[in-house]
Parts: C-alpha cells; sequence; structure tokens
C-alpha cells in the first residue's frame, strides 16, 4: 500500500519516488521544484505562479524535488525578518527587527539563492520585551533587543532596543538600532542598525532624543533612520520596507517604534513606522510592534508627578519566507481554484464553492475530476460515526469537458450536536453545470450519512454516499446504507461509498456504536472491546502527483459507553475518532485520528477531567466523517453531554495537460 499522507494539499508537500534500477532507462517525471514546511500559499503574481512557505514559527523548509523544467530554476527567493525590540520604559522607541530578501526588484535584493534536495532550518524571532514600568528617580531600563531569523545560512539581527528614561538612555544595536532617549547634554548614542553589518544593509539606526524636557527618539526602520525628538514632538519610528511574497500584495515589515513623551509636560509621543512599528505614549505606556512584521516597540510615556516611567512597547514577532516559480499563466488554459502543476498537468483545488472556466480556445479537453462530498456528523450520544462523503473519480483516459463554465460546488459537514441529538448529513459536492437530479449534467457527490444516536430517532444510522453507523439503545441497531452513482457525463466515472457498521447492545453500561462508512471499505461493527471504526477512504493520486495522493473521505468513529471498552478510530481519509465515556471509573483512552481528522475526547472521573467527552471532527477538504460520541461522565448525570463530531468539507479536484 503506498504511504499515507495527511489530508491537506496546502498545508504539506510530499516525494516519495523511490530509486530503483529503473532510473537509468526511465527517465524522471517532469516537475517543478516541491518542497514542504510552513504555511503555503499558492498565487499568481502577473504572468507568474508561485509557492510560498510561510513561516511563523521556527521549522524546516525541505526540498524533496528539483525541477527539471528549463523555465522554471531551482532557486528560491526569501524575505527573512527578525523580531523587532522593545521600546524604553519613559523613553526611546525599539527599532525594527534586520531585513533581508533577495525578491528580484526589491531595493534591498541580495543575491540569487540555490537550493538542492535537503533540509534548511528556519528560526523565526520574537520580539525583545519592553522595558518595565519604573518609578521616578531609579535607573530605568532600555527595552529588550529581538531575536534573530533564519533561513539557512541567511541571518537577520533582531531590532535594537529603545533606550529608557534615565541611563542607561542609549538606544540598542540591532539589525535597525533603537532610538535613544531625551538629554539636554551630551547628546545620548542612538543605536546602530545594519549590526552586525551586511550587505545589502538589514536596517537602519535609531533617533536622538531631543533638546525639549522629555523627547525621544524613534527606533530604526528597514527603509529610514529612527526619528529625532524635536519641536515638543518626539521622534517617529522609521518607515519599515513593502515588499510581495506572501502574496500578490505588498506588505510592509520592520518598521521601528515611536518614542515616548512627557504628557503633562505638553509633548507629544512619535509614531510608529509603517512595519508594524508601535506608537510611543506620552500618558501610558508604549505600543507594541505588531506581530509577523518585526516591528519595535513604542516607548513608553511620562506621568504626572511622582513621574513613572511607563513601560515600553514589547517588539513584533518576525517572520521568514520561502517562495519559487512552479508556472505560469500561460501555462493554465483554464481558470478557477489553486493551481498548481505537476509533470507536464495543470491542477485546479476547489476548497470552496466557485467556477471553473475552460476558454474556447479550448474546445474539447481531456481531463481527471474528483469531486468528495461533506461528512456526516457523528451522533451525540452513544452515537455512530458519520459517513464519509461520496466520492466519484473521473479518470483522465476516461474524461472529456468543452470549452464553457462550470459550476463548483462544495458540500460543508454535517454540524456537529449535543444534548441526546442524533448526527446531520453532510451536503452534497458537485462538478458542473446546474441542473436538476432528474436529468443530471454534473458530476454529484452525495453527503455523507448521520451517526445514529440514544435515545433520539433516528438511533440507526443514516443513508448518504456512505452510511453512518448506528447509535446504541436496545437491541442491535443497524448503520445507514452508502450509495454513491457513478455518473456518465464527461465520461465514464466511478463512485465511492460503503455501508455503516452496527451499533451493539452488550447490557445496559455496554452500548458499542458502529463506525461510518468510508469512501474505500465499510464501517465497521461494535464488539464487546471495542466501537466501531470509520471505514478507510479511498486513496487517488491527482495527475501522479505526490503532493496530491491522499485518502479521501475516510468515516467517523463510534462512541461508546463501557468499563473498558475503547472508543472507534476513525478511518484514514480525515475520519474523527469516537469519543468515550466511562462508567464506573473506567479510564479506555478515546478513538485515535483519522489521517487529518480530530481524535475524540474522553470524560473520566470527576475532578481529573468534568468535560464532557466529545467525538472528533472530520478534516476540513477531506469529506471525513465525525466521530460518535460516548455519554457524559455518570458521575454528573444528568448534565449536558458532550457532542457528535462535525464532518468535513468536500473538494474538488481537476487535472488536465498543460
Amino acid at each position: 500500500m503506498a504511504p499515507i499522507k495527511t489530508n491537506n494539499s496546502f498545508a504539506s508537500y510530499f516525494d516519495f519516488f523511490s530509486r530503483s534500477g529503473t532510473d537509468a532507462v526511465s527517465p524522471a517525471p517532469v516537475s517543478e521544484l516541491i518542497a514542504s514546511g510552513g504555511v503555503i500559499n499558492v498565487y499568481t503574481d502577473g504572468s507568474t505562479v508561485y509557492r510560498a512557505h510561510i513561516f511563523t514559527s521556527s521549522g524546516t523548509f525541505d526540498v524533496s524535488t528539483l525541477s527539471n523544467i528549463p523555465t522554471l530554476p531551482n532557486s528560491v527567493e526569501y524575505l527573512v525578518v527578525a523580531g523587532g525590540g522593545g521600546g524604553g520604559a519613559g523613553g526611546a522607541g525599539g527599532g525594527g527587527g534586520g531585513f533581508r530578501t533577495n525578491v528580484t526588484g526589491h531595493p534591498l535584493a541580495g543575491s540569487t539563492f540555490p537550493v538542492s534536495i535537503s533540509s534548511y532550518p528556519i528560526t523565526v524571532g520574537a520580539g525583545g520585551g519592553g522595558a518595565p514600568q519604573t518609578p521616578a528617580g531609579t535607573a530605568v531600563p532600555r527595552g529588550v533587543s529581538g531575536t534573530n531569523s533564519v533561513f539557512s545560512s541567511i541571518t537577520s539581527t533582531g531590532g535594537g532596543g529603545g533606550g529608557g528614561a534615565e541611563s542607561p538612555a542609549a538606544g540598542g544595536p540591532g539589525g535597525s538600532g533603537g532610538g535613544a532617549s531625551y538629554s539636554a547634554s551630551p547628546t545620548r548614542p542612538v543605536g546602530a542598525g545594519n549590526d552586525p553589518p551586511t550587505s545589502p544593509p538589514q536596517g537602519n539606526p535609531g533617533g536622538p532624543g531631543g533638546p525639549g524636557f522629555h523627547l525621544s527618539g524613534g527606533g530604526g526602520g528597514a527603509s529610514a533612520v529612527g526619528g529625532t525628538g524635536s519641536g515638543g514632538t518626539s521622534g517617529s519610528g522609521g518607515a519599515g520596507s513593502p515588499i510581495a511574497i506572501e502574496t500578490a500584495s505588498a506588505k510592509t515589515y520592520s518598521g521601528g517604534g515611536g518614542g515616548g513623551a512627557y504628557g503633562t509636560g505638553g509633548e507629544i509621543a512619535g509614531s510608529g513606522g509603517s512595519g508594524g512599528g508601535g506608537n510611543g505614549s506620552n500618558s501610558t505606556s508604549g505600543t507594541s510592534g505588531t506581530e509577523l512584521t518585526g516591528g519595535g516597540g513604542g516607548g513608553g510615556g511620562i506621568g504626572a508627578p511622582p513621574n513613572p516611567r511607563f513601560a515600553g512597547g514589547n517588539g513584533g514577532s518576525g517572520i521568514v519566507v520561502v517562495r519559487y516559480q512552479i508556472g505560469s499563466v500561460s501555462t493554465a488554459k483554464a481558470t478557477g481554484g489553486y493551481i498548481s502543476f505537476y509533470s507536464g498537468k495543470t491542477i485546479h483545488t476547489f476548497t470552496g464553492s466557485g467556477t471553473f472556466v475552460m476558454p474556447a480556445s479550448y474546445p474539447s479537453t481531456p481531463v481527471q475530476v474528483l469531486v468528495v462530498a461533506g461528512g456526516g456528523s457523528g451522533g451525540a450520544r452513544h452515537g455512530g460515526g458519520g459517513g464519509g462523503g461520496g466520492a466519484i473519480h473521473l479518470p483522465s483516459a476516461n474524461g472529456t469537458i468543452t470549452n464553457g463554465t462550470y459550476n463548483i460546488v462544495i458540500g460543508a459537514g454535517g454540524a456537529a450536536t449535543n444534548n441526546n441529538l442524533s448526527g446531520i448529513q453532510g451536503s452534497n459536492s458537485s462538478f458542473g453545470p446546474p441542473s436538476s437530479s432528474s436529468a443530471p449534467t454534473h458530476l454529484l457527490a452525495i453527503g455523507g450519512g448521520l451517526g445514529g444516536a440514544y435515545p433520539n430517532s433516528p438511533s440507526t444510522g443514516g443513508p448518504g454516499g456512505s452510511g453512518g453507523g448506528g447509535g446504541s439503545t436496545s437491541p442491535t441497531n443497524p448503520g445507514g446504507p452508502g450509495s454513491q452513482p457513478s455518473p456518465t457525463v464527461y465520461g465514464t466515472s466511478t463512485g465511492y461509498g460503503t455501508d455503516g457498521g452496527d451499533a451493539v447492545f452488550f447490557g445496559p453500561d455496554s452500548r458499542i456504536c458502529g463506525g461510518g462508512g468510508g469512501a474505500g471499505g465499510g464501517g465497521t461493527s461494535g464488539a464487546p472491546t471495542t466501537a466501531g471504526d470509520g471505514g478507510p477512504g479511498i486513496q487517488i493520486p491527482i495527475a501522479s502527483d505526490p503532493n496530491n495522493n491522499y485518502y479521501w473521505a475516510g468515516g467517523g468513529g463510534g462512541g461508546n459507553w463501557n468499563t473498558s471498552v475503547r472508543a472507534g478510530d476513525g478511518g484514514f481519509g480525515g475520519g474523527g475518532g469516537g469519543g468515550h465515556s466511562g462508567n464506573n471509573g473506567a479510564l479506555a483512552g478515546p478513538g485515535t485520528v483519522g489521517t487529518g481528522g480530530a481524535s475524540g475526547l474522553f470524560s473520566g472521573l470527576p475532578g481529573l477531567n468534568p468535560t464532557p467527552s466529545s467525538g472528533g471532527d472530520g478534516a476540513p477538504s477531506t469529506g471525513g466523517g465525525g466521530g460518535g460520541n460516548g455519554q457524559n461522565n455518570v458521575y454528573v448525570w444528568p448534565g449536558p453531554n458532550g457532542s457528535g463530531g462535525a464532518g468535513g468539507s468536500g473538494i474538488v479536484i481537476i487535472a488536465y495537460p498543460s
């Protein structure tokens, strides 16, 4: 069996091709550069399609496959922003975090960064803390410098802290330097920027304090020096630098914090620099820099006598973004959805409803289409698992569409229910023009069946693309039937859906529920030692792309109420695990996750876990069924029960030759 993949086609990318002796005689698949790590966004900027990996916390950028397409280079563009410096107490603004990039056309662009099949470490720096509030007449600390951010050999230095109202009033050095606090004579030194030096420079120095009673300087920014305190106003933070790399729209990073002031004396605080710099204050604490921008914290104000030096704002955390080209608009014949490319194929992925438009210049196009409906939710008490959404696969060898506009409907998963209610059937997904059910001209996937519950009707599992699991009463309650048709529009497709498992009654305190059916196999029935597991989803590769080789539409696991029986596991393909409530203090564990779905929760003895148990949710964009719940803890009866797990939403994917 092929390796099991998690079911988020935008969060991770994999390459599982194994090298063998046939590589010497068989050409490698045509591919763009493929990597994993961070939050992934695919977008178009002009005529170029990019894949961006956005790191908001530390991790690794893992290159698994190099491009063998001459027009797609094996190099990446990066943005590395360090954490901003904290503002001084009653003093100056913190400096913006160091800013380094090699994005083509940016005024601070460095050199090309080629990559190989390797792992590249990523560190995302935290913002420095603002200096704490300090009484008058004591030494006033400056803000703490931000932490460095790193991508492989590229290091951006944290922003320098802003100087405090009294010694040490000097600004701290860093990617951009902290501003200096006021001083009549001699002038306090500002924090140096671009320290240590890089080329191009990663930042600018902070600004000096003014000749007024309490005028402070602003922190430096990626594009400008921090402002000087003068004319009754403290210095503003230096401007950050705008860049388009997370998306096609530019965002500004690494602004300096504004200087604080003495409000009682009529002075005005400095504003934060563009790019996340926090505003200074003249009467309270400085504003913190914006998270994920590397903005410096604003300087704190100085209050009325006895003149407390208010705290400086914290620096904002940094960010690391790595992007690379994966195609161009000219290679995408159609529009709609998220667009990616692999092995000579263009892939459109819809996680929300929309339109797929094939222009008139392509009158007849071979296609592969996958349509997955929303999964059903699990029952809320002695509940069966929700059925996985029905799945339809139109292979590329069979499918052909003509030019035109095709409506895409993405079915929602069944909503979670509580307090003894059965689950809710998932909604249908479809590809094709609007039509009536009596004259179908679309690929229509049927929502997953609901999980039954005790004592409400229905206790039996509901019908659907795959059927829901039976909820337990007395005697046995059957699971729902699965029935996913195989439409013949656009070519010969195959529908996938199975039956849910039965609930079995083994005694008053042993109600064991059935698992929901999955697209690749039926849910199992309750047994003396385990609630029913959700049926596995079906593994359907898209365009032979390892990025899209997942299990779809797994069933939710059944819940249970028994002294030692475990709850059902969610099926591969996003099925949620069943919930468990132990009678007589049993501590049997919950159902486990179904490759993307959530685990169910266990409710144990009072004082150990008073929270009601619940079924785990099906994973979004998989059609996974939600897990059934057990029952609330017997020791808090008749309190409210927890909920059955919600079903996962569906997905539609279309692939065709580029």
